[in-house]
């Protein structure tokens, strides 16, 4: 594993080789079995009118989500795998060890500021979603307005079969017209502060076969009255 943090255009974490490849495999393998679970996201518009006062703050939010749209397909791991039977999760059991054990745990909370706040993060919410040809998500933020602590962390795994085929869907981070790239490379991951702008850009080819497209793992972490506690996990 290799960890590197940056802090332009915004802090986060890039994580080289996450997890070892027999298990980023069947990370893979536990995604593409879930095929029948991914529904089409469609384009989302959302009206965030009700939602937000006057400060320089809501506007910007407000001026991002009515932008938010986007083409893939998707699925929710919380309601596949609820707490009772989140251990049976592959992918939940390897993310939940490699970032919330001791070693990640230490490395990531020793940056300070809001990143000391992950040794005690108490919710989760995780998304598996994959993206095919002309498939894209544009700028948004994940953070919720009515609950802004339940997702404080923007956790971003990638899953893809090797040789890549498909061509594009590159994680862009920070303001529009100052962004960085980030290529979505195989067992790789990246780490950010939800409430930072990113997108998706648009695949230009990918072969129409489910498991050649382009998957990843949302994983949001953070605060709720309603914690969750993961099996085996105190923190979550």
């Amino acid at each position: 594993m290799k960890i590197e943090y940056f802090t332009k255009p915004f802090d986060h974490f890039i994580i080289t080789d996450l997890l070892s490849p027999k298990a980023a495999s069947s990370c893979l393998a536990e995604a593409v079995s879930l095929e029948s679970k991914f529904e089409p996201s469609g384009v989302l518009v959302q009206d965030s009118s009700a939602e937000f006062d006057d400060c320089d703050h809501c506007k910007q939010i407000k001026k991002v989500v009515s932008l938010s749209i986007r083409s893939n397909e998707s699925m929710y791991f919380n309601n596949v795998f609820p707490d009772d039977i989140r251990w049976e999760s592959i992918i939940l059991n390897m993310l939940d060890a490699a970032l919330f054990g001791k070693p990640f745990t230490d490395h990531i909370t020793s940056k300070g500021g809001i990143w000391s706040l992950w040794k005690s993060v108490s919710t989760s919410d995780v998304q598996g979603s994959r993206y095919g040809k002309c498939d894209f998500y544009s700028w948004h933020q994940d953070q919720r307005p009515d609950n802004e602590e339940q997702r404080l962390f923007t956790i971003i795994y990638y899953l893809n079969e090797e040789p890549c085929t498909f061509k594009g869907g590159q994680l862009r981070i920070g303001p529009v017209d100052d962004f960085k790239q980030i290529e979505p490379k195989h067992n790789s991951c990246i780490i950010f502060p939800s409430e930072k702008n990113h997108c998706v850009e648009n695949i230009h080819l990918c072969d129409p076969k489910f498991s050649a497209g382009r998957f990843s793992i949302n994983y949001w972490a953070g605060f709720n009255n309603d914690c969750r506690i993961r099996k085996g996990v105190s923190r979550i």
